[in-house]
């Protein structure tokens, strides 16, 4: 199971970057937020349960500082240096928090997962991803 396809995080945090405005923190906001939403109410429960709940506890705790960090950037300045830093360890956190996911966490979960599992994980996360974020379409998951 991976759950990252991160390329629409990417993309926000470049456009974000090239672009510095509100709208584009809002965006990436909600897509960040809604990846955790999911992720928080499908997926972290089974490692919980599964895996390990050391691994469930550092991911939730990571996406409540995640939260935490986008709220701070909004309240900054767009564009100015205090803001880029702000957007660089968010990002940063994010790369990390991925990295964990996809080194360990997951492919620990989907080990002994049969397939028709791991498609109803999948429904599941998209569902909750779609009523935070929308249509869907950069939900960042492939469940393998």
């Amino acid at each position: 199971m991976d759950p990252h396809n991160p390329q629409p995080a990417r993309a926000s945090f470049e456009a974000a970057r090239a672009a510095p405005s509100g709208q584009a923190v809002e965006r990436l906001a909600t897509l960040l937020t809604g990846h955790a939403n999911a992720e928080e109410a499908v997926l972290y429960p089974g490692i919980a349960d599964e895996s390990s709940k050391t691994h469930a506890g550092m991911a939730y705790e990571e996406h409540a500082m995640t939260k935490i960090q986008l709220t701070k950037l909004k309240d900054m300045p767009p564009g100015s240096d205090e803001w880029h830093e702000k957007l660089d360890h968010i990002e940063s956190a994010v790369a990390q928090h991925i990295y964990q996911e996809e080194g360990s966490w997951m492919p620990d979960l989907a080990k002994e997962m049969l397939p028709e599992r791991k498609a109803k994980l999948l429904e599941r996360y998209n569902t909750k991803y779609e009523r935070y974020c929308g249509d869907g379409k950069d939900a960042g998951t492939d469940l393998r």
